[in-house]
């Protein structure tokens, strides 16, 4: 049930003895995706712009190369927006500030810097590719 497009229902495929989702009830669905994904930007950039003095962000992940491998094309892409694809992908607020900070060349710089990293499971050490 979504409150401007109402509710969306199931088809009933008799053929093939199964529900579907209509297309109605897809659209409403990824409506409400994008509205709570609107809504958690938003509340990422209130984060971001209330601090008066100093503005400390920190996150952790599994694969810090992996993570900045994954959107080295915003970089090659500098003149572009970063893509709908890229932004509705990230998956937490730490993804999107690097999708912002891969432009700025202070983060590029360190992101050179970055030692490889060893791989217990393959017996090897993974370099960044950036």
């Amino acid at each position: 049930i979504h409150p401007d497009y109402f509710f969306g229902t199931k088809l009933v495929n008799l053929e093939e003895q199964r529900w579907e989702n209509s297309l109605v009830k897809q659209s409403i669905s990824r409506a409400m995706i994008m509205e709570d994904l609107a809504e958690e930007m938003r509340v990422l950039y209130v984060a971001l712009t209330r601090a008066q003095e100093k503005l400390i962000v920190t996150g952790c992940c599994n694969n810090v190369i992996g993570l900045i491998d994954k959107y080295k094309h915003i970089v090659e892409n500098a003149n572009e927006h970063i893509s709908y694809s890229d932004i509705t992908g990230g998956k937490n607020y730490l993804q999107w500030i690097i999708m912002s900070l891969m432009r700025n060349k202070v983060f590029n710089n360190a992101c050179n810097s970055i030692p490889p990293v060893y791989d217990d499971k393959n017996g090897e050490y993974i370099y960044s590719n950036y």
